[in-house]
């Protein structure tokens, strides 16, 4: 980072970047929450690869962001 530089290591375990096995361990991974987020009805679940995002809109900022906050402690259980 920056101008430091660590010594090299090797990884003993994982899968590599671009294995055929990421969007099938990511599929299992997160059908549980996609399941949960099909019961939801004020605000929704996007995923993406490594990458998701909870979304929600109500006519106030609060509500939006109560709504969201909801979701991200269900989806933390």
């Amino acid at each position: 980072m920056g101008k430091t530089l660590s010594d090299p290591c090797h990884i003993h375990n994982g899968m590599p970047q671009g294995s055929p096995l990421s969007p099938i361990l990511s599929a299992l991974y997160t059908v549980s929450l996609l399941d949960l987020a099909a019961q939801w009805t004020h605000h929704d679940l996007m995923l993406y690869i490594n990458d998701s995002t909870i979304f929600t809109m109500f006519r106030t900022t609060k509500a939006a962001m109560e709504s969201m906050v909801q979701g991200f402690e269900q989806a933390l259980m």
